[in-house]
């Protein structure tokens, strides 16, 4: 059995990487769209429904 020292680091490491993960790729879906046009704008108004969290979206794909 685990004990309950060990059983706490486990689930406290799983939840930072859980957390950190949720932050870092919450725009990353649309970091390598940007083709020219409009591929930045067209897939973050698919996935980004809130306009603040479109513009910081587009503004993260424009600069990749």
């Amino acid at each position: 059995m685990i004990n309950q020292i060990t059983r706490d680091i486990f689930y406290k490491d799983i939840k930072k990487s859980i957390n950190k993960n949720e932050t870092k790729n919450k725009y990353d879906i649309c970091k390598y769209k940007k083709d020219g046009i409009s591929g930045c704008r067209d897939c973050c108004k698919k996935y980004f429904i809130k306009y603040d969290e479109y513009k910081v979206c587009v503004k993260k794909c424009m600069n990749n």
